[in-house]
């Protein structure tokens, strides 16, 4: 009788997890956006032109803490909360730029059987800007798969 409780309580435990299978065909990964604008600092947050894979509470709070160095960039971020149990965030950040008119855009995620694949475009600085230094930058918050892929970033 002891067993059978068990045998249940581990069956629920598997039906319940919300993750995504990754050993699948291609497959385009469905993502909500936290924020996507630009840093205003004059690169004082002291982040380059990176791409973070952020897994943990602790990662999350170590890059808000760097984006809000300058200004308080992320006021608008808790308007989607994020599970780490059952999420990843992906932030792409653009090189400082030296006026107004550019843009980073996450324009797919993918699953490409144990990688994930993040295509990111980046359009801008051309005709009429304003003169303030900017860095865009795009963030996302996406389900876990059931085994940590490799990320790439294109």
């Amino acid at each position: 009788m002891k067993s059978l409780f068990y045998l249940i309580v581990f069956t629920l435990a598997l039906i319940s997890c919300k993750k995504v299978d990754c050993d699948i065909y291609t497959n385009e990964v469905t993502y909500q956006t936290i924020e996507k604008s630009a840093l205003y600092g004059n690169g004082d947050e002291e982040i380059g032109e990176e791409n973070f894979v952020i897994t943990s509470d602790s990662e999350w709070t170590t890059l808000i803490d760097k984006i809000d160095a300058a200004n308080n960039v992320s006021d608008d971020f808790d308007n989607v909360p994020v599970n780490f149990d059952e999420q990843i965030v992906i932030a792409c950040f653009d090189q400082v730029r030296p006026n107004g008119g550019y843009s980073l855009s996450i324009s797919q995620v993918e699953y490409n059987g144990s990688q994930l694949e993040v295509s990111i475009e980046k359009s801008g600085g051309s005709g009429m800007t304003t003169s303030v230094i900017t860095q865009p930058f795009h963030i996302i918050v996406l389900d876990k798969c059931e085994k940590n892929p490799d990320v790439t970033f294109q």
